[in-house]
């Protein structure tokens, strides 16, 4: 039933050619460091390493010590870590747990770049500093229209068609808006309806931007909450970017039982929650005993 609404609410699918691999935000603008978000913007989105180091990815905070990120982050992946960038400065805490969506699917050669329930969380060794935000989750498309701004951040790849593509492992802050939902790609049905984005390179809102290598894992935000977690598309690796191309960007929704639902499900309450459920549970018990007197 949730499905059938989250199709009718957006209402028409995109069929695509095959696509690359989206594992940074690509900006519709030529003032590329007016986008460079600094250490007291989108403190809870964070750089997360993998193998060692040798390559990144992006993920956002949910809880005090989980990580919500990309799928195909963390399968076949090993020694991950997780880089905060905030007023109180710059941490770095490491991995000692993952979980990975039970049904996520890394399709085979030559659809190899197609990833479905794209979805996974790191456990931290540590709590994230007390200034890193965390965000809530998305689970549903009220008060969402078609035309309401997500913000789009992670350390991947960022450029523009004047200066190409920039460095990966700095945080910047794109804004687009959700265009429809992905059901096929390549033909291959996608049951979890991620969304997907446009952006021609030299037409509409400056403001607009898509994500990049390096970016997978990053969130596509409603204020503070999480509805998309950038997973694939069908961006060129070359520079610069070509002006009236159109290019393309999915992210994983949350707003659908499967994904959202499981990410909710797997998320560590606060402190301050589970001191209101434990003096909940108690007065409750005083209440049963006093019944019994």
């Amino acid at each position: 039933m949730r499905i059938r609404r989250i199709v009718s609410w957006f209402g028409g699918v995109l069929l695509l050619g095959v696509s690359l691999p989206l594992p940074a935000i690509v900006i519709n603008d030529t003032n590329s460091a007016g986008y460079i978000t600094g250490n007291s913007d989108f403190t809870g989105v964070v750089k997360v390493g993998i193998n060692g180091g040798s390559a990144i990815c992006s993920g956002a905070l949910i809880s005090a010590t989980q990580v919500l990120t990309a799928g195909h982050c963390i399968s076949g992946m090993t020694d991950w870590s997780v880089t905060f960038e905030t007023a109180s400065g710059v941490s770095t805490v490491g991995v000692t747990g993952t979980l990975l969506h039970p049904l996520f699917e890394n399709r085979p050669a030559p659809l190899d770049s197609l990833q479905q329930y794209d979805i996974g969380i790191l456990t931290l060794a540590a709590l994230a500093p007390l200034d890193a935000q965390i965000y809530g989750v998305k689970t549903d498309y009220s008060g969402v229209l078609t035309t309401s701004v997500l913000d789009l951040v992670g350390y991947g790849r960022g450029g523009n068609p004047t200066v190409g593509q920039l460095s990966n492992g700095t945080r910047r802050h794109a804004q687009n808006t959700a265009d429809g939902l992905l059901s096929t790609l390549s033909l291959v049905p996608l049951p979890d309806l991620p969304l997907y984005m446009t952006m021609i390179f030299g037409q509409g809102d400056a403001n607009e931007g898509l994500a990049h290598a390096g970016d997978s894992g990053g969130p596509a935000l409603l204020g503070n909450q999480i509805l998309g977690i950038s997973s694939f598309g069908n961006l060129p690796r070359t520079t610069p970017m070509l002006t009236g191309t159109v290019y393309l960007s999915a992210y994983m929704s949350l707003a659908n039982e499967e994904i959202g639902g499981w990410v909710v499900d797997h998320t560590v309450p606060e402190p301050a929650t589970l001191l209101l459920v434990g003096v909940a549970l108690i007065a409750a018990s005083l209440v049963l005993k006093r019944q019994h007197v």
